[in-house]
Order: C-alpha cells, then sequence, then structure tokens
C-alpha cells in the first residue's frame, strides 16, 4: 500500500506537469467544503461513502461505475 503523503505527492507533481486535470484530481475534492463540513467528516458525521454511493446512484452508475439506469 501506498502512504498516503507518497500519494498526494504524486498527485501534486501529476497537476503541476499538467498529467491530470483538477477536475479528476482527489487533492481538489473538498476544496469547496467548509471548515465545518471537513470536521463533520473526520468526526465521522458525515459519511462519505455514502454520499459517494448515493452520488453514484444519481448518475445511474453502480458501485463500479457501470451504467445500470435509474430507478
Amino acid at each position: 500500500m501506498i502512504h498516503p503523503m507518497q500519494q498526494i505527492n504524486e498527485w501534486k507533481a501529476a497537476a503541476i506537469l499538467g498529467f491530470i486535470p483538477d477536475d479528476e484530481n482527489p487533492l481538489f475534492l473538498f476544496n469547496r467544503a467548509t471548515k465545518e463540513m471537513l470536521v463533520e467528516i473526520l468526526s465521522g458525521g458525515i459519511n462519505v461513502v455514502e454520499l459517494v454511493k448515493f452520488e453514484l446512484r444519481s448518475r445511474g452508475l453502480n458501485e463500479e461505475g457501470r451504467f445500470v439506469g435509474f430507478n
């Protein structure tokens, strides 16, 4: 497993070199979140995994990202 700081440094380098667009770079995933939301996520009050599942379903996708249609 890759060390988290190594992964962050790789994302930074990829961004600087233009290898990854900002909207696909995990470093910028939470840049619009408020401080309060970030603290709530860390404390377990907001379940990010469930939010991602909800977003995928909203797009008609399953947990593997395959289109399954809208319910």
